[in-house]
Order: C-alpha cells, then sequence, then structure tokens
C-alpha cells in the first residue's frame, strides 16, 4: 500500500559494530537508536490505524522533494562522512596523534531541474581539467564561467572513472551547477578503533553516540558506570551536537529496551523528547547537550 510506518521499536548497542583491538573493561553500555521505517501492507496498514505507537505517512509526505532511492544514496554518503567524524572527535578529545588522508569532494544532493549527469556519491578529480583538492577549487572554477556554459567534470563513483557534464545557471549574480558537495577525508592512526556500520544504517545521526563510546574506550576510566546509556545527534569535526529528525520515535526505542539515560541535542529535539516524556510518562533521564563535552562532564561527575 502507498503509506510508510514510523515508530520507535528498540536501540542497538554499539559495542556489536565497533572494532578494536584496544582492550577495556565496560560495565555500561552504549547505544544508537533509530527509526524504524517501512513500507505497509493491508494487515500493517490495519494495525497502524489502531496501534498509538504507529504513525502512518504517504511517501510524499516523508520525501517531499526526492525520491527514496536518492535519500538513501545522501543517508549512505553522510553515514560514511559520521563514521570519520566520530572517530576524529574522539581521538582529538583523548589528544592523540593522526593524520588525515585521500581529502575529497563528494556530491551528496544534486538541486531538481539542473541539467547534468552529476550523481549523488560523485567524487570530484579534475573540474575543467583543474584538479579538485576543495570545494574552494570548484567555486573557483566556475566563478571564470557564465550562465549556459557547459563544463567537464572527471568522477569517481564506486570505483569507477566518468566524465559528467554540467549546464552552469545563474542566480542573484552568481553563477553555480546546482549540487550540493561534501568535503571528506580518512584517518590515519596507530590506534586501532573504527565502527562498521550495518547495509541497513543510514544517516548521520548515530556519530554523536559512536564517538560518546570511542572515547570511553580510549580513555583509562569507565564512564559508563554500569548505565544503559542511549542518544542520537549529529556530530561534526568540532564536537558540536546537532538536531536530527525522529526524536519522538527514538526516544520510545531508549524506554522500550529500558534505557537509563537519553542523550539528546538541546538543538530542538530536547523539548520535543521532554514533551514525549511527560505525555507517555516514559521512566527515563533525559539530557540535553550541546557538544559531546557535555555528555562526557555528565558521565564524568555521574553519582557525585
Amino acid at each position: 500500500m502507498p503509506y510508510y510506518v514510523n515508530c520507535g521499536k528498540g536501540i542497538n548497542d554499539i559495542e556489536k559494530i565497533i572494532e578494536t583491538d584496544i582492550k577495556y573493561d565496560m560495565k555500561g553500555s552504549y547505544n544508537i537508536t533509530y527509526v524504524s521505517e517501512f513500507k505497509t501492507n493491508l494487515l500493517t496498514y490495519l494495525i497502524a490505524l489502531v496501534n498509538p505507537n504507529w504513525d502512518l505517512f504517504k511517501e510524499e509526505e516523508l520525501y517531499p522533494d526526492i525520491d527514496i532511492d536518492t535519500d538513501k544514496q545522501i543517508s549512505k554518503v553522510l553515514l560514511t562522512s559520521s563514521r570519520i567524524t566520530s572517530k576524529l572527535v574522539a581521538l582529538d578529545r583523548n589528544n592523540l596523534d593522526y593524520k588525515t588522508t585521500n581529502e575529497r569532494v563528494v556530491v551528496i544532493y544534486k538541486q531538481e531541474g539542473v541539467e547534468n549527469d552529476i550523481e549523488v556519491g560523485d567524487i570530484f578529480k579534475k573540474i575543467d581539467g583543474v584538479d579538485v583538492v576543495s570545494n574552494k577549487t570548484i567555486m573557483e572554477v566556475v566563478k571564470n564561467h557564465k550562465k549556459d556554459d557547459v563544463i567537464k567534470i572527471e568522477v569517481i563513483n564506486n570505483g569507477k572513472e566518468y566524465t559528467r557534464t554540467a549546464k552552469l545557471y545563474e542566480a542573484e549574480g552568481d553563477v553555480y551547477i546546482g549540487i550540493t558537495t561534501l568535503y571528506n577525508y580518512d584517518i590515519e592512526s596507530d590506534i586501532n578503533i573504527d565502527v562498521k556500520y550495518s547495509k541497513h544504517t543510514y544517516g548521520s545521526s548515530g556519530s554523536f553516540m559512536v564517538s560518546l563510546m570511542m572515547y570511553d574506550i580510549l580513555n583509562e576510566f569507565d564512564l559508563s558506570h554500569g548505565l544503559k546509556i542511549a542518544g542520537t545527534g549529529s556530530l561534526d569535526k568540532t564536537g558540536a551536537v546537532h538536531e536530527i529528525a525522529g526524536v519522538k520515535y527514538k526516544l520510545k526505542g531508549a524506554v522500550n529496551d529500558k534505557a537509563d539515560i537519553f542523550f539528546v541535542p538541546n538543538e530542538n529535539n530536547y523539548d520535543e523528547a521532554i514533551k514525549e516524556q511527560k505525555k507517555h510518562n516514559y521512566d527515563i533521564k533525559i539530557i540535553g547537550i550541546d557538544t559531546i563535552d557535555d555528555a562526557i562532564k555528565y558521565l564524568e561527575n555521574y553519582g557525585l
């Protein structure tokens, strides 16, 4: 049927996807929260009509400006970037050495209606014959052209090389391609720690919690205090934690699995979480944060 269900089911223990040879003793656990989404058949549609924890949506409500496949492509690119960010922030907070390598510019969004064959996930190698080393390279090349010019772009996508073409557009005096890109890189370090997400994981909303667990593994003290710790939020390389979608479902999942703590970004999400807690009388401690450092400080002072 042309409907989707969004709901909160449970949480996933991050330890199951952490890859490391570091020996650590952790009494508690760190957990990713998620939104469960599935397309309905007649039976699940009827269940959703009477189940207060299942929300029904038409496809155009969930994906008003983009098709589902493209949304998943974007989410996979963001997931890859978030994995790197989680590691970088954890290493930074523990003052451990690393270096960034394989810097690259990746396409994460293509504006509707533009004339180019660029695809989400394309890694820019050259634009008009110029090596692309940053987003600034693209901007410098494009500004030397005018509206309706067609430029060639050499890219790599899924290990294969392609030559794309793009017609340039103009808005408010600026010439543009009609894409959004992300500056990405790899991390080299003597510290062996990483995360391997399942093929069914999308987006960047788990990056904060993954980084928090990595930090605890790298730190000599166990900050988990034997607690089941859940949370959500998109992490940037400065350590700031940004708002995400689906807070009420993620909170519900944390409650279902009897988490003790739910970390949530203050940026719009905290008030929503508190509202849901009061509405359903959830027995869980909700902690609003602006940065990963807020969460670390809370755990360091827990019980004092």
